[in-house]
């Protein structure tokens, strides 16, 4: 689906105009803990800045074990919403 067509970017319009990139990141349980996610974020971010990137934004569940990964990464939470009956937290991060 297109960008828009996601709902919780329909309902996170204004802070996703605010940090415009959008970064989605996995890594599979048994390789986390090892850096893998740091490294990934921190070269998705170091070529955003190089590309004039001012911010960038991820959305994950507000009970998510991943937000104090995100939060170590430099994100901070921006604002919480319910969608569709789930409770989201769009988190920004200054680049």
């Amino acid at each position: 689906p297109a960008f828009g067509e996601i709902a919780y970017f329909r309902v996170f319009a204004k802070e996703c105009a605010a940090y415009p990139a959008h970064l989605h990141v996995n890594v599979k349980p048994g390789w986390q803990g090892r850096g893998i996610g740091r490294r990934l974020v921190e070269a998705f971010c170091a070529r955003l800045r190089r590309q004039g990137v001012p911010t960038v934004h991820v959305v994950t569940a507000a009970d998510a074990a991943s937000l104090g990964f995100y939060e170590r990464t430099g994100f901070a939470p921006v604002r919480r919403r319910r969608v569709e009956g789930r409770a989201l937290m769009l988190l920004g991060r200054r680049l």
